[in-house]
């Protein structure tokens, strides 16, 4: 039995729609993911060598911009903020949360303390030689972190004004994972 001409030209037709609406929304869907995903996890190339040897110079690291929109950030964890520089302009720097709201942080004779109790930490990261601000007790705000470099002496932190304690509000986000160099790639702690 023949199939009618106008039967064909229909299947034709509706097989031309389905293909069509496929990749209109799987454009739409891959453009969106896109660019959620550029806004919500940045790449940043690292400058200079306060995170030695964690991050190094040139290092590139994705920055996670949602996880502070439904979490506190932690003790330890690697933050990317904003901050004032010496001469007024603002910029953005990568370092080490160590002290949370509400604590007292401290330096005596190269040792940090928090709350009073000393803070022990891997790989040295406990030790400094220069104390800055928290020579005296550094009294964190309700919405105030204490950051540190991972190389102690040889970073502008918040034992210095000119970066000083973290407000919430400037924090960015999390740096969660290194991208470059290769060989390193991998989650950050």
């Amino acid at each position: 039995m023949a199939v009618p001409s106008f039967y064909r030209v229909d299947k034709r037709k509706r097989k031309l729609q389905e293909t069509l609406r496929f990749v209109v929304n799987f454009t739409a869907a891959v453009t969106f993911a896109v660019m959620i995903g550029f806004y919500f996890v940045s790449p940043i190339t690292v400058t200079g060598r306060s995170m030695e040897s964690v991050l190094s110079d040139g290092n590139v690291v994705f920055v996670n911009r949602l996880t502070y929109l439904f979490q506190e950030p932690e003790r330890l964890q690697l933050v990317y903020f904003k901050s004032q520089s010496g001469n007024g302009e603002e910029r953005t720097l990568i370092r080490r949360v160590i002290g949370l709201p509400g604590e007292t942080v401290q330096m005596k004779d190269g040792q940090l303390y928090v709350n009073g109790s000393p803070l022990a930490l891997r790989d040295q990261l406990d030790k400094a030689v220069l104390s800055g601000l928290a020579s005296e007790p550094v009294i964190l705000g309700e919405n105030e972190y204490f950051v540190l470099g991972d190389n102690r002496d040889n970073s502008e932190d918040s034992r210095f004004e000119s970066v000083g304690n973290v407000r919430r509000a400037d924090l960015i986000g999390k740096v969660w994972f290194k991208l470059e160099p290769l060989d390193e790639m991998g989650f950050v702690k």
